[in-house]
């Protein structure tokens, strides 16, 4: 149910959720951007980032969460990346797939459609 096609301006529900399976409560940080990406053999290069949301959460031990925001794309494209980004405590600045205890995405194409 996630969206791969949005006009400009549209905005869409999206729900994230994190699982807890440490022993005491743990605070995370999710963090979702969007991305113009390029693919090539040598992998994935970040061209544009756009950070749309941002959000500090606690879970007990054993506990799952889920959270609903809303995106509103900040930039057009196809095959734009909309990352969302987990963090273990505070998240930095700027995420990245590098710094992110946990990463997954969605492909999603942004513009105005007939």
């Amino acid at each position: 149910g996630y969206p791969d096609r949005l006009e400009r301006g549209e905005t869409a529900s999206v729900t994230w959720g994190i699982e807890s399976h440490e022993a005491e409560s743990s605070a995370y940080t999710v963090v979702v951007v969007l991305e113009r990406v390029s693919l090539s053999d040598d992998g994935v290069r970040r061209i544009e980032t756009v950070e749309l949301d941002r959000e500090s959460v606690t879970v007990a031990p054993g506990e799952a969460i889920d959270r609903t925001h809303e995106v509103r794309p900040a930039i057009v494209g196809e095959d734009l990346r909309l990352s969302y980004y987990l963090y273990r405590g505070a998240a930095p600045d700027r995420a990245s797939p590098e710094t992110a205890y946990r990463h997954l995405y969605v492909w999603v194409d942004v513009g105005v459609f007939p």
